[in-house]
């Protein structure tokens, strides 16, 4: 059965995500402290790169 409308209650979702690891920032231990402090400076760093 071929039909001719689309769907359009479909529940179908994706979701995409990029990781870049970065292994010359690594932190020393895994807490929730060290990670908010690294990743503020990831952030900064990699603005700061897009400005140049």
């Amino acid at each position: 059965i071929v039909q001719d409308t689309k769907k359009c209650d479909c529940p179908a979702k994706i979701h995409l995500r990029k990781i870049i690891k970065y292994p010359e920032n690594k932190i020393s231990e895994n807490t929730k402290s060290r990670r908010e402090t690294m990743s503020k400076f990831l952030r900064t760093s990699l603005e700061s790169e897009k400005k140049q």
